[in-house]
């Protein structure tokens, strides 16, 4: 995956990075860059521990 992500950035690509605080903020942001037609979406659900 990250060979893809390579070619994606090396081909002028934009990478966005969103923190968000609970899973439907998470699943708003994930349905509005596929709207958007982004060509990949990448999701990580990992616990901060601060």
């Amino acid at each position: 995956m990250s060979e893809q992500i390579s070619r994606h950035l090396q081909s002028g690509a934009a990478l966005v990075v969103v923190n968000v605080q609970n899973p439907e903020q998470r699943l708003d942001i994930s349905r509005e860059m596929l709207d958007c037609k982004c060509d990949l979406l990448l999701t990580h659900d990992g616990i901060r521990s601060d």
